[in-house]
């Protein structure tokens, strides 16, 4: 969201300002995105540590990709969700990378699938507050993140296309996937009474 006295064409120029190498531009631009990056990062990941590196690597692609930043195509909040978003894929890419590498080093057995899943389970009944958020958190990494984008972030299904660099048909793809992945998961909810009395 904007301040009430920061209007979208503000932050288009504050961004050509930090392209420019303006610091006092970015603390602005930071200031008013970095709660937001924060609470989806905190949202994605488990570790306070994950998420203090999401924030840190979206401002530091902020701050050196300014120039590229293009607002016909979006707005800065959708553009710097986008960047949040890839940051994201790309911490788990890596921490699996290194996990299967300590692996290799250490010569130890993988993690059995149920181990996995207990492991998942645990790490679940901690961080998520009820079944929606445990269902969305199953998807595949790939789904997860377009649903995010859409369904928590708010973003339009062509912006969450530019956002991740995909073809808006390749999105819906994911987020139809995603959706009916969470339809099988989800309980039925209690429909209302017309009465209002209970029997």
């Amino acid at each position: 969201m904007y301040g009430a006295d920061v209007t979208e064409s503000d932050e288009n120029r504050l961004v050509e300002q930090v392209a420019l190498g303006n610091e006092s531009a970015f603390e602005q631009i930071y200031r008013s995105h970095v709660d937001h990056v924060l609470k989806t990062a905190a949202w994605r990941c488990d570790d306070p540590h994950e998420v203090a590196d999401i924030v840190a690597e979206t401002f530091l692609a902020v701050w050196l990709g300014a120039g590229t930043y293009q607002p016909d195509r979006g707005t800065l909040r959708h553009w710097i969700a986008g960047i949040a978003a890839r940051k994201f894929l790309d911490l788990k890419r890596t921490y699996r990378r290194k996990v299967a590498l300590q692996d290799r080093l250490a010569g130890r057995a993988q993690i059995t699938p149920d181990e996995y899943e207990a492991l998942g389970d645990q790490l679940d009944a901690l961080r998520l507050a009820d079944t929606a958020s445990a269902a969305i958190a199953g998807l595949p990494i790939r789904q997860r993140v377009v649903f995010e984008l859409v369904a928590i972030d708010g973003l339009s299904v062509n912006a969450a296309a530019e956002a991740l660099a995909m073809t808006p048909a390749a999105v819906s793809m994911r987020l139809t996937r995603a959706r009916r992945a969470l339809q099988g998961t989800l309980p039925p909810q209690p429909q209302p009474t017309l009465t209002g009395s209970e029997s």
